[in-house]
């Protein structure tokens, strides 16, 4: 559906289209042409049948050819906007294959909110380099234009290329992985799924098992608040997609890494044997005894000295006296 505005143009095009028999939904630049001879009208009425029949395709998933559109109403002076991308290029622009791998996508400390924006972030990044998809189209996009085998959005097949921190079927999969749990507040599932010990450079995430609880997910792009809550009601804003896009294309040289567990620091029991280990129990229980000797004769004196300062205050003989 079109905005209000711009319903009128559109149901006099449907109604143009239906009466000639001509091609509606989806119409050809061509029939366009022969859709404004028909009415004949001014730049500002053109432009906004234009937009009108445009704004329809793109809303039910049949989007125009911009350029071929633009060549068509050419001789009309209608206004028809630029294709525009989200994808930046130019000297310190990250390439798409760098913006993937330098993602986030395992647990931090105990922060889980830079893997799960990085994990999303990586996802964008695939809908709007490879699917081409503007910023109101990446917050559409939902559980239902997408397959597993083969990994498709939209029909458009998703690639799958090494090395797996810069494949985009991996991005995807490992968004997919992830966004049910975060979306339900299941944290424990979700430090079980960005857990760095289970990173392995080498493996590739479309590679392995998939569940399919993600296609129950609220929207696949949500915000995603700096504690790592996720707010499933609605899709990130369109400011904060650009945010994104020109965010992920900044190079930062950031790579994950392979999990190495740390490595205990040495203590003085790291060799004792057997025999000098209860020795040392030993001497550690008598020091505990005598400890607890000397506090006790502390807590003794304490109290004789509480009970002699009770009789400073309170002489023997008013003890009994009513006030």
């Amino acid at each position: 559906m079109v905005a209000p505005t711009l319903q009128r143009y559109w149901s006099l095009f449907e109604d143009w289209c239906d009466a000639l028999d001509q091609p509606k939904e989806p119409t050809t630049p061509d029939t366009l042409v022969r859709f404004l001879r028909a009415f004949p009208a001014g730049v500002p009425t053109n432009t906004l049948r234009v937009r009108a029949v445009r704004l329809h395709h793109q809303a039910v998933g049949a989007p125009l050819d911009i350029d071929a559109l633009r060549e068509a109403v050419g001789n009309f002076e209608v206004v028809v906007p630029s294709t525009t991308t989200l994808v930046r290029d130019g000297d310190g622009v990250a390439t798409i294959d760098e913006a993937l791998a330098q993602q986030p996508t395992v647990q931090k400390g105990k922060s889980v909110t830079s893997a799960l924006r990085g994990r999303r972030d990586a996802f964008v990044i695939v809908l709007f380099a490879h699917l081409g998809l503007n910023r109101q189209q990446i917050g559409e996009v939902i559980a239902g234009d997408i397959r597993v085998d083969p990994l498709t959005i939209r029909s458009a097949q998703i690639p799958r290329d090494d090395p797996p921190a810069s494949c985009m079927a991996c991005a995807v999969t490992r968004w997919l992985r992830v966004v049910m749990p975060a979306e339900l507040g299941f944290r424990n599932d979700v430090r079980a799924i960005i857990d760095p010990r289970a990173y392995d450079p080498d493996i590739h995430d479309c590679d392995e098992g998939l569940e399919h609880d993600w296609r129950h997910a609220t929207t696949l792009v949500p915000a995603i608040d700096q504690h790592g809550w996720v707010d499933a009601h609605q899709s990130v804003s369109a400011r904060t997609l650009s945010a994104i896009a020109g965010r992920a294309q900044q190079p930062t040289g950031y790579r994950e890494q392979r999990w190495v567990p740390t490595e205990q620091k040495p203590t003085r029991f790291d060799e004792i044997s057997q025999n000098d280990f209860g020795d040392e129990m030993d001497a550690f229980d008598r020091r505990v005894a005598e400890a607890l000797a000397r506090s006790a004769e502390v807590l003794a004196d304490a109290h004789q000295t509480s009970n002699a300062l009770y009789g400073f205050v309170k002489p023997e003989g008013e003890l009994g006296r009513v006030w």
